[in-house]
């Protein structure tokens, strides 16, 4: 019997016992049930299966976990609706490759995304800054439905006018395409797009190059023929990128063709009969320096840096010693986008470059890339791109919204947030937003509620606690989509900041808590108080389980007394009830492999378990900093289980028993709230009357 078939006999008895609770003379049997599936749980380890394949055994994240919160580039999450009008539009490259295809699988292992690169990376030298941690949209599955059009709101806020896929088109077939078919069939996602062909063997060497191909481009003339067909629906949508009117197709390698100035021909023919009009094909300068029109391309493009000859910086101070790759001057990339052609030129920026989570210790490393440089650049080439006589709107193009694995992203991280979405729109609308971050690190403004609403029946009781509270605080709150409306209402009674997020059922107030948590972090918060609708319907005493919790953490004295406590001592970073803080020896439940396995991954020692605990109940303050390890952590919607009314042993489970781990390997400290005063976490409470003592054998 394997653990599945354990895990679908433990929730068939345990729906049959409970179908007995109302015929009080098989209590007898109703027990003897459930003793049965407690013990089938225990027996097969029924853990977070998910966990295991974050990384092999052997590895954890090579991250220093005190990187500061803000940081001296970190530019929050600017609000404010866009107004201006653009001065030119900003078209961005898209990677699809954030969600598992067979060929990926095939190749580099089970559920492998961008993102598996991402969190692998070593530094390279002192103050290298990976692996890269993402924010608002965490390590995204394209899969999930809400991404998509999170990326679209994001980009149309920041100034952004188009993404450019990146179209992956092998004889017939195309991979990786799902995101740009679920974009095409959704209307409401309301910004421009059109396709890059990338039209090079896809190899293991991430380079096109013909060694350990994973799937090869043949160029059968048959089959090229049949690509204008195959991409028509894209050209025909009414959001398709168009220059002159001309519907803009990018070919990336257009020098590996067999007869390259024949094929753009049929293309363009093709397109013709097909009533799609005369095509605009751009080709980049990739590999080659080229004049388009020896293609037969209307005009070519930079692929910034690529191609750039930059200059070397030798002897780097600081450079770890099994660095074999390259450093780079950024700095340089001035010659490159300023320089002269002879034929049409688009000129494309790039926020950065840094492909160690690729290549590792071979890596091209640009440095001193800066979000203030990136915007001298996006200038530059705004003014050079605006005299391409036959464009009748300026065009800027970007590498890339983004390519996390080679440090040419856009997208918000721990680092910058959003700094270099920021530059695009300053320069784009002539907007001036430059929050410093003395201003963040202040005490005002800077308090954040991340609550999660499952049950509708507590949300009054929360808001009468909320209302007490006489701290200014801003409230993220998630929902399921059933309750949306109903928690919305609810809440505009509190003459408080607040957003609303609508989650599926699924990872309890975990997974919910993991994308507020960023979201708010975005935003520049950076003081948290974690509360959720807790009900635990499974126990006679869950109301009074959820009410001491409610009262001591929502209490006017203690939300005060802990926030001061954070602000004044930045060696603070969880605080949470004395009395609900248990040790974790003597409560694992069914979750010790899954907890040791992630604890591991943040070079957390098992040697003393004795030592530790958690906050039961999952409620508690905490900063940035302290959760910063939990966030570096490769975790998305699919890790967590579906809702199955799981009591134990799912990966929120396991997470729950992860804060202070997250806490202790940021090295912040942890503090106990014992009526009116904050003491050290030291004592823990063994007979705890909300949870069973379960010290199952550990079987790894």
């Amino acid at each position: 019997m394997d653990s599945e078939f354990a895990n679908r006999i433990f929730y068939r008895l345990r729906a049959v016992s409970s179908s007995f609770s109302s015929l009080t003379n098989l209590k007898p049997a109703k027990n003897y049930l459930k003793r049965i599936a407690l013990w089938l749980q225990r027996l097969f380890r029924l853990t977070a299966k998910n966990v295991v394949r974050l990384m092999p055994e052997s590895e954890c994240l090579d991250i220093r976990f005190d990187r500061p919160f803000p940081g001296p580039d970190f530019v929050p999450k600017n609000t404010t609706p866009i107004s201006s009008e653009y001065k030119f539009k900003v078209a961005a490259f898209y990677l699809p490759q954030f969600h598992p295809i067979i060929e990926n699988n095939q190749a580099w292992g089970k559920n492998f995304t961008e993102w598996t690169n991402v969190v692998r990376a070593k530094p390279a030298f002192d103050g290298h800054a990976v692996p890269r941690v993402p924010l608002e949209l965490g390590y995204y599955d394209l899969r999930e439905k809400h991404i998509l059009s999170a990326q679209v709101e994001l980009a149309k806020n920041y100034g952004i006018s188009a993404f450019i896929f990146h179209y992956y088109y092998f004889d017939g077939k195309a991979i990786l395409e799902t995101p740009v078919r679920r974009f095409l069939a959704d209307t409401e996602l309301d910004l421009e797009f059109c396709l890059c062909w990338a039209n090079e063997n896809w190899s293991k060497r991430w380079d096109g190059q013909h060694k350990e191909i994973i799937v090869r481009q043949n160029y059968d003339e048959t089959e090229l023929e049949k690509f204008i067909d195959y991409i028509y629906p894209y050209l025909k949508d009414f959001r398709y990128l168009k220059i002159n009117g001309r519907p803009v197709l990018i070919i990336y390698r257009i020098d590996l063709f067999t007869d390259s100035l024949r094929t753009v021909r049929q293309f363009r023919q093709r397109a013709r009969d097909m009533g799609l009009g005369e095509l605009y094909i751009i080709s980049t300068q990739t590999k080659t320096h080229h004049d388009p029109k020896i293609f037969g391309c209307d005009a070519t493009m930079q692929f910034t840096p690529n191609n750039s000859a930059p200059d070397v910086i030798d002897n780097f101070p600081g450079e770890t010693a099994n660095f074999k790759g390259n450093l780079f001057d950024w700095s340089s990339l001035d010659r490159y986008i300023t320089s002269d052609y002879d034929y049409p030129v688009y000129r494309t920026v790039c926020p950065g470059w840094d492909n160690s989570p690729r290549r590792r210790e071979h890596a091209n490393i640009f440095y001193g890339n800066s979000p203030q440089l990136f915007a001298k650049h996006l200038k530059s080439a705004a003014a050079i791109n605006q005299k391409i006589a036959e464009a009748t709107e300026n065009i800027v193009f970007v590498n890339a919204w983004n390519e996390w694995a080679e440090g040419a992203y856009l997208e918000p991280d721990w680092d910058n947030g959003y700094a270099y979405l920021q530059s695009i729109r300053s320069v784009v609308t002539g907007e001036e937003y430059e929050p410093t971050v003395q201003e963040l690190t202040s005490n005002q403004n800077n308090t954040a509620l991340i609550l999660h609403v499952f049950y509708l029946d507590v949300v009054d009781q929360i808001i009468e606690k909320i209302k007490n509270i006489n701290e200014k605080i801003k409230l993220f709150i998630s929902t399921t989509p059933d309750n949306l409306e109903v928690v919305e209402k609810r809440f505009q009674v509190l003459e408080l900041d607040y957003e609303i997020f609508s989650n599926p059922n699924r990872g309890r107030d975990i997974l919910p808590f993991l994308r507020l948590t960023r979201i708010a972090i975005g935003q520049g918060y950076r003081y948290f108080l974690k509360i959720h609708s807790k009900k635990s319907t499974h126990r006679q005493d869950g109301a009074v389980w959820r009410d001491q919790l409610f009262d001591d953490l929502l209490s006017p004295q203690a939300f005060s007394s802990s926030l001061n406590a954070m602000a004044k001592n930045s060696s603070i970073g969880l605080i949470g009830s004395q009395k609900h803080f248990i040790g974790l020896s003597t409560y694992w439940g069914s979750n010790k492999r899954a907890v040791k396995r992630l604890s591991q991954l943040l070079g957390i020692s098992f040697e003393d378990e004795h030592r530790y605990g958690f906050f039961a109940g999952t409620m508690f303050f905490f900063t940035a900093e302290a959760v910063f390890p939990l966030l570096s952590l490769r975790l998305n919607f699919f890790d967590f289980e579906p809702e199955e009314g799981q009591l134990d042993g799912t990966l929120a489970h396991a997470i729950e028993r992860m804060f202070t781990f997250s806490c202790l390997a940021a090295g912040k400290e942890l503090k106990v709230i014992d009526g009116l005063d904050l003491i050290n976490a030291e004592t823990l409470s063994k007979d705890y009357n909300f949870a069973r003592k379960r010290q199952i054998p550990a079987r790894f």
